[in-house]
């Protein structure tokens, strides 16, 4: 059992970061390694978490950790296993640690392209105070995470037993379900929002209720985590392999707007925007005569480069006034970023 187990840890981390590496390569190749922007930050710093989450697991299917155990099952515990097991507990210490920087990574991800998306309309500051309330769940998860067992020595004592607190980490896990399943159904309104009065066909109406449906199979995984952690050692330490099956499918879910890209024809008979002041979220509609022939036809003047969930469509009348507001706003960036050469992407 527990070699399937780091079988499957090992095949989700696999996933994982071909995920990550597709989402940088679609990136590159629609706006250049110089236009990355916040977002891309986020989805990278969220990668190393998640790396760091697995070595863990590497880490603790070999050392062990007494997770949930009791006081009789502590003490019959080997003197060399009880040392084991000691490094194990600071092991699963620090590991809460990173996943809740790779959950708030992700919202930072979803966030900073929501506010893109958003920008110049009423949604702007819905987004703004969701980032707010995301980053306030963040600081009290990593407060919980501090002084949920003090001395902070307890989280690894072996005997006496510190209590099931210490060791399995009931009210944090609870934290980070809370502040995870809260900003997620924030965020939902988003997307749901633009859809409102967006016209398309059934099949891109179909993509995006999946990517949506991905959104509440996340939730619905936190949700099952927290109650498992609050159950025997069994099911604590199934609440643990869980924990990287979420973070799987919330990277997927994540990056699966910037991956529908790779899927669309423009990406490969285009080149990038030439425009390096762009964040590369769109490409430029009003675009410069040098950019005519890299473009081609006029009927290509409105590429979106980067979609959320394929909301935008090529016809005016049916594009979202959300959307149109927010690529004018952008041209208009682009061209006055040719006037002053001035760049504001952090990672140029």
């Amino acid at each position: 059992m527990a070699i399937d187990i780091a079988i499957e840890c090992r095949a989700e981390y696999g996933v994982g970061t071909c995920i990550i590496l597709l989402r940088f390569f679609t990136r590159c190749k629609t706006v250049g390694w110089r236009n990355l922007y916040w977002d891309d930050f986020f989805a990278f710093t969220a990668w190393v978490f998640f790396t760091l989450i697995y070595a863990m697991v590497e880490f603790l299917g070999v050392v062990g950790a007494p997770i949930a155990m009791t006081q009789e099952q502590r003490e019959a515990l080997p003197d060399a296993m009880k040392k084991s097991f000691r490094e194990g507990a600071k092991g699963m210490f620090a590991s809460f640690y990173f996943l809740i920087f790779l959950v708030w990574s992700l919202k930072g991800t979803l966030i900073f392209l929501f506010l893109h998306l958003t920008k110049n309309t009423k949604m702007h500051r819905y987004v703004q105070a969701v980032g707010v309330v995301s980053i306030v769940c963040c600081v009290a998860a990593l407060i919980t995470q501090t002084t949920h067992c003090l001395p902070l020595k307890r989280n690894w004592q072996i005997l006496p037993d510190p209590g099931k607190e210490c060791s399995a980490g009931i009210i944090i896990n609870i934290v980070i379900a809370i502040g995870n399943v809260l900003v997620d159904c924030l965020l939902l309104v988003v997307p749901i929002k633009m859809l409102k009065d967006a016209h398309m066909s059934l099949w891109r109406k179909a993509r995006i209720m999946f990517l949506l449906s991905l959104g509440l199979f996340v939730i619905g995984m936190a949700i099952a985590r927290c109650i498992l952690s609050i159950g025997t050692s069994v099911q604590v330490a199934l609440a643990s392999v869980w924990a990287q099956r979420e973070a799987l499918v919330s990277i997927f879910a994540v990056n699966a707007p910037v991956l529908n890209t790779l899927f669309k024809r423009e990406t490969w008979t285009t080149q990038k925007s030439n425009s390096k002041y762009s964040n590369g979220y769109a490409s430029n509609g009003g675009h410069s005569k040098g950019n005519d022939s890299t473009l081609g036809p006029k009927k290509h003047d409105h590429i979106e480069i980067y979609k959320m969930t394929d909301i935008e469509t090529s016809s005016r009348e049916s594009t979202s006034e959300l959307v149109n507001a927010s690529m004018v706003e952008w041209q208009s960036h682009a061209r006055s970023g040719k006037k002053s050469g001035s760049y504001s992407g952090p990672m140029g």
